[in-house]
């Protein structure tokens, strides 16, 4: 690792029991709401799934360079941060995954009768809105990744930090006003994508903050701090 000194440093804590009322209310909202034809998911939702399906943080990463009032020495330091936080993420999610190799919505959702919780029930055709990774589920990726640079954007622009525009040449595709809110939505698309339960986007997005966190306050200071 970059940042963490070892792979298992920022590890979440087990995901929940499978007896547990989280873990209903979790795989239900999950089977709801990140369903390949669901009905309860908005456009909106259908939209924020998709759209952090396929891209990552660097898209976000472009927006915030090249700015008034900013040197060159102040972007590579920031991205250097920015990119060794983000990898970092990568390392500790697949430390997480490989850890405790838990089972994927569309697994658990097809066998939720086997899981001793009588609040849940199997859908044997159940399928998620994008494709599922083929690796475990514990915890969220995106959401690791997002956290992480979310945190290194907070910590290097403070109050200060720019809006994050994200367009084409004819529409705007999403707005982030905080690195809050974008951290925040990568998170939720991970639901509404079918891929993730909200406990496991959750630990990924805290653990990735904390990785980011700490590869602000501890590497490539500022001159004079």
């Amino acid at each position: 690792p970059w940042i963490m000194t070892r792979p298992d440093e920022m590890r979440p804590a087990p995901p929940v029991a499978l007896d547990s009322a989280a873990w209903a209310r979790d795989l239900n909202e999950v089977k709801n709401f990140g369903a390949e034809k669901s009905k309860d998911r908005t456009a909106e939702q259908t939209d924020i799934g998709k759209f952090w399906a396929g891209r990552s943080v660097r898209i976000v990463l472009n927006q915030l360079i090249g700015r008034p009032g900013r040197s060159l020495v102040d972007d590579a330091r920031f991205l250097a941060l920015a990119e060794m936080a983000w990898a970092d993420s990568y390392v500790s999610m697949m430390d997480g995954k490989y850890h405790y190799m838990f089972w994927r919505p569309v697994t658990a959702i097809r066998n939720a009768d086997t899981d001793g919780n009588d609040a849940t029930a199997p859908d044997s055709q159940w399928d998620a809105m994008v494709t599922t990774p083929w690796h475990p589920e514990y915890p969220c990726g995106h959401c690791l990744s997002a956290g992480a640079v979310g945190a290194v954007i907070a910590q290097e622009f403070g109050s200060n930090a720019p809006p994050i525009v994200l367009e084409s040449e004819d529409a705007l595709l999403r707005r982030y006003d905080t690195p809050q809110e974008y951290i925040d939505d990568v998170t939720v698309s991970r639901i509404y994508a079918g891929v993730h339960y909200r406990f496991s986007a959750e630990a990924g997005r805290d653990a990735g903050i904390a990785i980011g966190n700490v590869a602000a306050k501890r590497y490539f200071m500022p001159l004079g701090k």
